[in-house]
């Protein structure tokens, strides 16, 4: 089926599993709106109404259950799935945004506008954290002038991917223990297992770190460090892992 939804171009398009029963799409236009569509019964159930120009981005903030949605008015605007009311507005670029990013682990928004400056923002405080300018550090991207456009997160490695013509990788950094008591990974991962009996995910770093991870939210059970020596003392190092039939790691 079809719906005509705006009166300009739509310019972004993102699923949100996680605002309502089945999911949601946000989408953003051309004509400053963004609005919030139920595919199942075909019903716009909320429209967001408080750009000036055109919105060109979105992100959805995870840890909020907030939608940010930018464009050529260079203002950022959080917005309330649930209720369609205005949550926060974050100010400070000086172009247009083109593309927001949203990093859970670090509750960190990352936006990158036309003059290639990328934005990062504290999502919990709602305040500016730095800016950094992405023509600097790359003597590639200086000579050939192949100015990041396009940016996403990978989420499993903590990098921030920022693409003009070639993709250019940033380490995003994180502390080694969150407020909410979480213990990351301080070196590379060796396995990330599904567990399917208790849903599950299980990850085990080079260290001997393992985290237990609750797949239907994210957030983190227990974490336990395999302390294994070699008879001189010299630490274990885990190159691998694998559940038995009992689901045990």
């Amino acid at each position: 089926y079809t719906r005509s939804l705006f009166t300009g171009f739509v310019t972004a398009i993102q699923y949100v599993a996680d605002a309502g029963p089945h999911g949601r799409l946000v989408m953003c236009s051309n004509d400053a709106n963004v609005l919030l569509f139920d595919p199942d019964n075909r019903l716009v159930t909320h429209r967001f109404q408080g750009h000036s120009l055109a919105v060109k981005c979105l992100a959805w903030v995870r840890n909020y259950r907030s939608i940010a949605s930018s464009g050529l008015d260079r203002d950022i605007l959080l917005w309330d799935p649930n209720t369609g009311n205005r949550t926060g507005r974050y100010r400070g670029h000086k172009a247009p945004v083109l593309g927001l990013c949203y990093f859970d682990r670090t509750e960190m928004l990352f936006s990158l506008d036309l003059k290639y400056q990328l934005y990062v923002w504290d999502t919990s405080k709602q305040l500016l954290l730095g800016q950094i300018d992405t023509d600097a550090g790359d003597p590639f991207v200086t000579k050939h002038r192949q100015r990041s456009q396009l940016m996403l997160i990978n989420e499993l490695r903590g990098h921030l991917v920022l693409c003009g013509k070639r993709p250019y990788v940033w380490k995003i950094r994180e502390e080694e223990k969150k407020a909410d008591g979480a213990v990351l990974h301080d070196t590379g991962l060796i396995a990330a297992i599904y567990n399917d009996l208790f849903s599950q995910i299980i990850t085990v770093d080079y260290s001997g770190l393992v985290g237990i991870w609750e797949i239907h939210n994210g957030q983190q059970c227990f974490a336990f460090r395999i302390n294994q020596k070699f008879a001189d003392g010299s630490h274990v190092s885990i190159s691998a892992a694998i559940l038995d039939p009992i689901k045990r790691c």
